[in-house]
């Protein structure tokens, strides 16, 4: 590893950059003779059937609200509300044909169609009337298998965890994995960051729908790798990514995040020898692996980063040139209802009217629900969701047909709600060939880049901030796809762009790194 990198993180980011001149040269052939599977199958264990608890008729939306729990028992109610919240996190809400087998479209967005996130559940014991032990979640047919029976499989997750608060204060606790190959299969070493944006919309959907059933859903990022994977018998292929212990909402006001973080770091690997090719995703999941709580010390600095954070606006001062624009706007209207309409209506835009303007008010909306929760006082949401390391994460926005904003880029301080713009020129070519030259890049009204400074994370998480980012711009990215959604809007994440090419035309320091592209405008016609 050259010693210019201060990181394995480094290193990698490094390596996996898409540029026109690596691209042309790039020589990999898809296997198409070992295509992955997205599921896993467990033939030969007794499974929990959860799909009676969710109809999908014609109108599935009224199907929901139609079939009236008033005459279930406490059992089925609480079957309900489990089956309920795994189909709306990553449950099947649409079905293409597609030779051989059909496609199984899930309620969140996957690159390439690949779906290399597996969701498990461990059951603490039988008070939420799922017996007590690990279980898999199986999409096909949105059921529980169980791997393991008993109380031992929780008692191990909370030595895994570090005995964290948010395990005590829960019964159910699901966590989320990710198996390499099925994305490394078509983006080799690339494929990292995929499979963590993935998941990352995952725990966007759980994160909104937990909270609508009475649970607040905690991204726990800090475990013991070994002792989890361990717990749920995975192979080499396939990794635990995030904890997610479902807390009541009475209980979860009582943990105390700043005492009990839930990211916390590895090591830095600053020396390392030469890893070949297609073996750097592994090199560095590896790396960031911890194997024990950090001392005092150490969880006093992430403490006092998180009060800075808490205690401190965004900062705001810049050159009096730059000029800003306050984007107020009243809340989007949601329900229950309504979310679960947008989980299962949101696809993947595929085309962009490219003049079709957006109104300044609805990029208003959207952005206020993704950044700025705590707007949504009386509603069914959490004011403050869990995220790993979002406070790292700075957002820009490339315009290209706004109603009201100049063409160029501006960077969002979502604590101002303000955008302050950073260059003055049509950039609609520039994101045209950043984006791959595909043409969501030059025809959507807006780009929306999720950055971070990667030696700042490093020195406080170490190697783990790569996944840290990664999963929180996913989670963003999700909202941003489901506001859009809801007003009937366009939206499609990116996640192969060419870096440098992107941090110059977004006028920043190449010392940043741009973790995902999420755009967003006027559909025209199809979407898949």
């Amino acid at each position: 590893m050259s010693s210019k990198h201060s990181s394995f993180a480094h290193f990698y980011h490094e390596k996996t950059k898409y540029s026109p001149e690596g691209l042309s040269k790039q020589s990999h052939q898809l296997d198409w003779d070992n295509q992955p599977v997205p599921f896993k199958d467990y033939p030969k264990l007794k499974t929990l059937d959860l799909s009676s608890y969710v109809p999908l008729g014609t109108n599935p939306f009224s199907d929901l609200e139609i079939k009236k729990t008033s005459d279930w028992d406490e059992k089925d109610k609480a079957l309900a509300e489990l089956s309920r919240l795994l189909y709306f996190a990553n449950g099947v809400t649409a079905i293409v044909p597609y030779p051989p087998n059909p496609l199984l479209m899930r309620a969140a967005p996957s690159a390439g169609a690949l779906y290399p996130n597996e969701l498990y559940l461990i059951s603490k014991d039988s008070s939420n009337h799922v017996p007590a032990g690990l279980y898999n979640f199986q999409v096909k047919t949105h059921s529980l298998v169980q791997i393991t029976e008993g109380e031992k499989s929780w008692k191990d997750l909370q030595k895994a965890c570090f005995d964290h608060p948010t395990l005590e204060k829960s019964s159910i606790c699901l966590i989320l994995s990710g198996v390499f190959y099925r994305s490394a299969w078509r983006y080799f070493d690339r494929a990292y960051r995929r499979i963590l944006l993935d998941g990352g919309h995952i725990l966007g959907n759980i994160s909104l729908i937990s909270y609508v059933y009475g649970k607040k859903a905690f991204m726990l990022g800090g475990f013991n790798d070994k002792l989890l994977n361990d717990l749920l018998q995975f192979d080499e292929d396939e990794h635990a990514l995030v904890v997610i212990p479902l807390v009541p909402l009475d209980d979860a006001n009582t943990i105390s995040l700043l005492d009990h973080p839930l990211a916390l770091p590895s090591p830095v690997q600053a020396k390392t020898p030469q890893i070949p090719e297609g073996k750097l995703i592994d090199a560095l999941h590896e790396f960031s692996n911890i194997d024990a709580k950090p001392d005092e010390s150490t969880l006093s600095i992430i403490s006092a980063t998180l009060k800075d954070y808490l205690n401190q606006a965004q900062d705001t001062r810049f050159d009096c040139f730059l000029q800003g624009k306050t984007l107020d706007s009243e809340i989007i209207n949601w329900d229950k209802c309504s979310l679960m309409k947008a989980i299962m209506q949101r696809r993947s835009t595929r085309k962009y009217d490219p003049d079709m303007p957006l109104r300044v008010s609805d990029l208003a909306q959207i952005l206020q629900f993704a950044y700025n929760p705590s707007d949504y006082i009386n509603s069914i949401f959490d004011l403050n969701p869990s995220y790993l390391v979002s406070e790292h994460i700075k957002s820009y926005l490339l315009v290209n047909n706004i109603e009201g904003l100049e063409p160029g880029c501006y960077l969002y301080l979502p604590e101002q709600k303000l955008l302050k713009q950073i260059r003055f020129k049509e950039l609609r070519q520039e994101a045209y060939k950043l984006c791959l030259r595909q043409e969501l890049g030059r025809d959507a009204a807006a780009l929306l880049f999720h950055v971070a400074n990667l030696d700042k994370t490093t020195k406080i998480y170490g190697e783990r901030s790569y996944r840290y980012l990664h999963s929180d711009a996913g989670s963003i990215g999700q909202r941003v796809n489901l506001a859009a959604t809801k007003l009937g809007l366009g939206a499609s994440g990116i996640g192969g762009f060419f870096d440098d090419m992107t941090n110059e035309a977004l006028g920043i320091s190449m010392e940043d790194i741009v973790l995902y592209v999420t755009t967003i405008g006027v559909p025209d016609e199809g979407i898949d």
